[in-house]
């Protein structure tokens, strides 16, 4: 896709039915609440390494490299690190470039 926008939306969705459908596969129990089911909140970010354009896009944030640690930070933190590895890892594991690991370190 040329658009990096449409690219993005396209593949939230996607995102979102792959990590609902797995999580009842795997140990992952951020679905699972006392409550009911926990909201999977995925944010739409397209991050430039030069200069981002100044438009502004529904549901998108376009940050400059410079902006995305705070923008992140922004936000609480809706999974646990044990959670966010599980994720990872298996995000990883569907690449064919799976040599890294996801400890993320903050």
């Amino acid at each position: 896709m040329r658009s990096p926008v449409q690219q993005i939306l396209r593949t939230n969705y996607a995102l979102f039915k792959l990590l609902d459908d797995n999580s009842r596969k795997y140990s992952w129990n951020f679905n699972r609440h006392h409550w009911g089911n926990r909201k999977i909140p995925i944010k739409n970010i397209i991050v430039f390494i030069n200069n981002a354009p100044k438009e502004q896009f529904q549901f998108i944030k376009i940050l400059g490299i410079n902006e995305l640690i705070s923008y992140i930070k922004y936000f609480d933190s809706n999974f646990t690190t044990n959670e966010t590895e599980s994720i990872g890892d298996y995000l990883l594991n569907l690449s064919p470039h799976n040599q890294v690991t996801s400890k993320l370190t903050m």
